[in-house]
């Protein structure tokens, strides 16, 4: 009960995610665990965990997280996170290894409870690591430590988020390449947007005038 981070695999291969997670708790509301699994559909589920990993095909939504865990999703692809609402947690959403992904209309505000932890980032709202082809849209993002943190993932597509009063950055762009943004409203962040790599194509973005900042539209140079 009420630890940073109440339950939590890591490891670079799906092999590493495949458990039984049976009859446990977070904040006295069960795990929901679900290894190798396809074409399921996740609704309304009271419970303060989830994780998907080696999955596809999955949709998750009407979830409410808040002061529990992240929405973990790992070597996941082709599934939907919708509608759910992630709140003073470490993380909001997690999405690691896992490609193809939408994540549309989640509340994720609050997520600060450190600066940094064992993943690149610390506290975030959205974050995506070693991640591809992921659509983030319609979300809100308002007083995470980092509003949407992506590293190490292409084809990254951000648009109609609104992202605010993140206490660091709103929207941070890390050794990521050919990411999409339109129509992103960013307020009142630490840093607005942050773009940073050790390569030239880590640079290379769509980010067009249609992302406003502080509501000021963005002009291209």
């Amino acid at each position: 009960n009420n630890n940073t981070r109440n339950l939590y695999f890591e490891g670079e291969d799906p092999v590493y995610y495949n458990h039984t997670v049976q009859n446990n708790t977070v904040n006295g509301l069960p795990v929901y665990y679900y290894f190798n699994q396809k074409n399921l559909v996740l609704s309304g589920l009271g419970t303060k965990h989830v994780t998907l990993a080696n999955c596809s095909n999955i949709t998750v939504r009407n979830m409410n997280t808040t002061k529990g865990d992240p929405i973990y999703i790992m070597w996941t692809n082709n599934s939907t996170l919708y509608n759910n609402t992630a709140e003073w947690n470490d993380i909001g959403i997690a999405v690691y290894f896992s490609n193809n992904n939408n994540i549309g209309n989640n509340t994720i505000s609050n997520n600060n409870l450190t600066v940094s932890s064992g993943e690149p980032g610390g506290s975030s709202g959205i974050q995506l690591v070693f991640s591809s082809g992921n659509f983030i849209y319609n979300n809100t993002a308002d007083s995470n430590t980092l509003g949407i943190f992506v590293a190490f993932s292409d084809n990254t597509k951000i648009s109609n988020n609104m992202i605010r009063n993140n206490a660091m950055t709103g929207i941070y762009l890390s050794s990521s390449s050919f990411g999409n943004l339109t129509l992103n409203s960013m307020s009142n962040n630490g840093m607005n947007l942050l773009v940073i790599g050790f390569d030239p194509s880590n640079y290379n973005h769509s980010i067009d005038t249609t992302n406003s900042v502080s509501y000021t539209h963005l002009r291209a140079h």
